[in-house]
């Protein structure tokens, strides 16, 4: 089936949606560079449908019934077709299901992770047996302990730096992490095998917005207040 390719998704981290008056004429500019770029760099083919008229009717009703969710069945059974309310009271009457699911408060919860880090730190012996099992698993599905000793010896350093931060060395990261994900540009494109690579995207962008040839890198340009755009990074999601 074609794409409509022009339908690209651009957006950012953010809960207002400006009006096309306060946005700058340079963004305006240079994301109408890149989008023109980036359509170019998709191969369009018209393909021949192999549905029959009666399921290609179907298929347009599943397609355009904005109250369907279209959630991944279990054991791989492909997907299923659901209505949103009724999505919404199994996905409710599984949750209020006290035999399975107790609620905490949030002093509960904090004590069992409290409990959970101090058994996890005091029974080493058990720990090292895991990630023996672990590493066994790994090497039986064809993996080389080459390739796989540096993998462990890095999350073992990041592990015990991140059982050696305090809660307030953990919540500046968790600020820090916020605030980069602000300075960030989501480009959304649905995964197709005749698709241009992120990477060739990610040039684009840095060629055509970022720091276009003879122009302020988008990092340095004002926006309609004056404030500085701090937008430096284009993630392909």
């Amino acid at each position: 089936m074609d794409r409509d390719v022009h339908n690209l998704k651009l957006f950012i981290k953010s809960d207002s949606t400006p009006t096309n008056g306060k946005v700058p004429g340079w963004v305006c500019a240079r994301l109408s560079k890149i989008f023109c770029r980036v359509r170019n760099k998709f191969n369009k083919k018209r393909a021949i449908s192999n549905l029959l008229p009666f399921q290609q009717r179907l298929m347009d009703q599943l397609i355009n019934d904005n109250n369907l969710l279209f959630p991944d069945t279990d054991k791989g059974l492909g997907p299923c077709a659901v209505t949103y309310n009724q999505y919404v009271q199994d996905v409710l009457r599984h949750l209020s299901n006290g035999d399975v699911y107790q609620r905490l408060t949030e002093n509960e919860a904090t004590q069992l992770a409290n409990d959970l880090r101090s058994e996890i730190e005091n029974d080493h012996n058990d720990a090292v047996k895991k990630i023996n099992e672990f590493l066994h698993q790994l090497l039986a599905r064809g993996h080389t302990r080459h390739s796989l000793t540096p993998l462990f010896i890095r999350a073992e350093a990041n592990a015990a730096a991140y059982m050696a931060r305090t809660p307030e060395e953990h919540g500046a990261i968790l600020r820090e992490k916020k605030s980069e994900g602000e300075k960030q540009l989501y480009f959304h494109l649905q995964y197709h095998p005749n698709d241009p690579k992120a990477h060739d995207i990610q040039e684009l962008w840095t060629e055509y917005v970022s720091h276009p040839p003879g122009e302020l890198p988008s990092a340095q340009m004002n926006d309609c207040w004056g404030y500085t755009c701090e937008l430096d990074k284009l993630v392909v999601v």
